[in-house]
C-alpha cells in the first residue's frame, strides 16, 4: 500500500471549525513531502476512518478521501506541532493553526477544556472535528455526505476536502494528487463489497443536450461568452450556443459552449444546493464545474461532481438549475446529439378554463388569431368580443397565431336584479 501519510486528515479533521486554509502552508516547507507513518500513527488510521463513519455519518469514499488529505497534514499523529508555521503554531492531526489572524489552535484547546477532553490525544481531536464540521462547515459536509460510494466518490471527496477546506498553495495539483491516493490506496483498502455503478462514459466531443420534457435543447442565453451568463433551453437553432464540447475533467466532465473559448458549465454558488442556479463561468478547477453521467431510460442524468445527488434540471421559463434527483422526472433527463439538428417548431399547446359570465355582459379575449363559438345562442363572437346573449352553456375556442389553443368553458347566468325582472316584472317576454 503507498504510504504518503504526513499531514493532512489531522489538519483538515480540526481545522474545520476554524477559518480554513491559511494553515495548510505549512507543509510547503517539507520539499519534497515525506508521507511515510511510523506505526503508532499507522495505529490511529482505523480510528479515524471507523470515527468518520459511524459518528459524522459519512461513506467509506468519503471518509477514504479525508483519510489522504490527514496523511498528507499531519500522518495520522495527534501531537504533530511546528512552533513557527507560517506565523504561529499548528498542532493535532489536522494542524490547527494559531497566526495571521487564526486562532484555530486556542479553539481547539478551548473547546476540549469546557467539554472536559485534553486537546493532545486522539478521541479529543475527532470529536471536536465533529463539532466543527456540524458548525462551521455545513457546505463541505452536505458535499461529503452526498458523494458516491467507489472510487471516483473517493477522489471527489479528497478533492473537495483540500480545494474548499484546505486551500493550500496549488491547491489543483495537491487536490489531485489526494484525490488519487484516496481512489487507490484508501478505496483499495476500505471499499465495502457493495459499490455503486460506475458513471457512463462519453466520449470526447461536440454535444447538443436535449431535454426530454419539452425536447428544447441547453444553451447559453444570447451566446454570450462572460462570466454568470445563464444557462437554458430553447428551440434548436443550429447555433454555437446549443453546442458543447464534453471532455473529460480530474473525475468527472467539464461541458464547455462553443460559443465560449474557455468558460464551462457551473453550478452558481460558493457551495451548489438544490435550487442553485447553473450559469457558464471561468475554469476554476472546482468540482462545481465538473458532472456525472448516468445513463437512464430515455437519455442520460447528469449529476454534478460537488453533490451528485444534485443534476442538470428543467425550471420553470425554460431557466436550467441544479435540484435533487428524482427518478423518471422528464426534466432531469437529457439525449446527448452530434451533428447539426433542423430547426423544429413546437407542437402547439392546449389549455381549457372554465368562464362564468352574467347574462348581456361582454368579454374581450386578446392575442388571438381567431374565435369561435360552440353555441351563439349563448355566446356571440365579434371580432375578438364574446358576448352573453342568452342563459346557458358554450366553448369558445380561441386559437393564437403560434398553434395555441384556449378553450373556455363558458356558463352564462341571470343576476339576482335580472331574475326579478324575468320573474316578478314578466321580462322573458322583452328582455
Amino acid at each position: 500500500m503507498k504510504k504518503r501519510f504526513i499531514a493532512a486528515l489531522l489538519v483538515a479533521v480540526m481545522t474545520l471549525s476554524v477559518a480554513p486554509l491559511e494553515r495548510f502552508a505549512k507543509l510547503d516547507l517539507l520539499s519534497p513531502i515525506d508521507l511515510s507513518i511510523n506505526a503508532s500513527a499507522a495505529s490511529n488510521v482505523d480510528t479515524i476512518y471507523n470515527f468518520l463513519k459511524s459518528e459524522v455519518g459519512l461513506n467509506s469514499a468519503a471518509a477514504c478521501g479525508v483519510l489522504a488529505n490527514i496523511q498528507y497534514e499531519s500522518g495520522f499523529n495527534p501531537t504533530a506541532y511546528n512552533p513557527n508555521d507560517n506565523g504561529g503554531p499548528s498542532y493535532g492531526i489536522c494542524q490547527w493553526h494559531d497566526g495571521n489572524g487564526c486562532t484555530n489552535f486556542t479553539k481547539l484547546k478551548d473547546w476540549c477544556t469546557a467539554n472536559g477532553y485534553d486537546y493532545t490525544k486522539l478521541d479529543a481531536q475527532l470529536r471536536y472535528l465533529k463539532y466543527s464540521l456540524n458548525k462551521d462547515f455545513k457546505g463541505l459536509l452536505t458535499c461529503l455526505k452526498s458523494v458516491r460510494n467507489n472510487a471516483e466518490g473517493a477522489y471527489c471527496a479528497a478533492y473537495a476536502w483540500c480545494f474548499y477546506y484546505e486551500k493550500p498553495s496549488n491547491k489543483v495539483n495537491k487536490g489531485i494528487d489526494r484525490g488519487n491516493l484516496a481512489k487507490t490506496t484508501y478505496w483499495d483498502k476500505y471499499k465495502s463489497g457493495t459499490i455503486a455503478a460506475d458513471y457512463a462514459k462519453v466520449t470526447k466531443g461536440d454535444y447538443k443536450l436535449k431535454n426530454a420534457y419539452n425536447g428544447k435543447y441547453l444553451e447559453v442565453a444570447g451566446g454570450t461568452d462572460a462570466n454568470k451568463t445563464n444557462i437554458q433551453v430553447g428551440t434548436v437553432v443550429n447555433s454555437t450556443k446549443q453546442k458543447f464540447n464534453v471532455s473529460a475533467a480530474s473525475t468527472g466532465y467539464k461541458m464547455r459552449p462553443l460559443s465560449s473559448s474557455a468558460r464551462l458549465v457551473n453550478a452558481w454558488d460558493t457551495h451548489p444546493q438544490n435550487g442553485s442556479n447553473v450559469n457558464i463561468y471561468d475554469n476554476c478547477n472546482e468540482l462545481s464545474q465538473w458532472w456525472y453521467f448516468e445513463k437512464v431510460s430515455g437519455g442520460y442524468v447528469i449529476r454534478l461532481a460537488y453533490n451528485s445527488s444534485l443534476v442538470l434540471t428543467l425550471s420553470s421559463s425554460d431557466n436550467v438549475t441544479v435540484t435533487t434527483y428524482s427518478s423518471g422526472n422528464k426534466k432531469q433527463i437529457w439525449s446527448l446529439e452530434t451533428g447539426s439538428t433542423a430547426p423544429v417548431t413546437p407542437k402547439p399547446t392546449v389549455t381549457e378554463e372554465n368562464l362564468s359570465m352574467n347574462y348581456k355582459s361582454t368579454k374581450e379575449l386578446s392575442g388571438f388569431k381567431s374565435i369561435t363559438t360552440s353555441n351563439s345562442d349563448v355566446v356571440s363572437v365579434s371580432g375578438s368580443t364574446i358576448s352573453a346573449v342568452g342563459t346557458g352553456s358554450a366553448d369558445i375556442t380561441a386559437t393564437r397565431a403560434n398553434g395555441d389553443t384556449c378553450i373556455y368553458h363558458v356558463k352564462v347566468s341571470y343576476t339576482w336584479w335580472q331574475w326579478i325582472i324575468v320573474i316578478c316584472l314578466f321580462g322573458w317576454t322583452w328582455y
